[in-house]
């Protein structure tokens, strides 16, 4: 298994960031709206060095123990209320059924 951003000429992973922030009026407004404009500026494929992102999905079998060491990070750093957020990730991954990544 590799990841799809090293098997694939254009760098591309398997998802692209929504920057919400730069959407403006284009936001999202809930998952069940069937159309939706999103500026080009707002939408991240990170597939350029400054731009380069890893997509963790709780129901990942390797995201808990990912986010754990991630807020453990953040909390020897003194962010600790941004460490208890991502502990909270990290114990919601741990509660769910999970899966392999493909």
């Amino acid at each position: 298994m590799r990841l799809d951003q090293n098997v694939n000429p254009n760098k591309l992973g398997k998802y692209a960031l929504i920057k919400l922030r730069e959407t403006g009026e284009n936001i999202l407004c809930s998952p069940d709206r069937k159309e939706a404009t999103i500026p080009v500026s707002a939408i991240d494929f990170g597939n350029a060095p400054d731009s380069d992102f890893f997509v963790i999905r709780l129901k990942d079998k390797y995201a808990a123990p990912a986010l754990k060491a991630y807020a453990n990070a953040a909390s020897a750093d003194g962010e600790i209320e941004f460490a208890t957020d991502v502990m909270a990730l990290a114990n919601q991954s741990r509660r769910m059924e999970t899966k392999k990544p493909d």
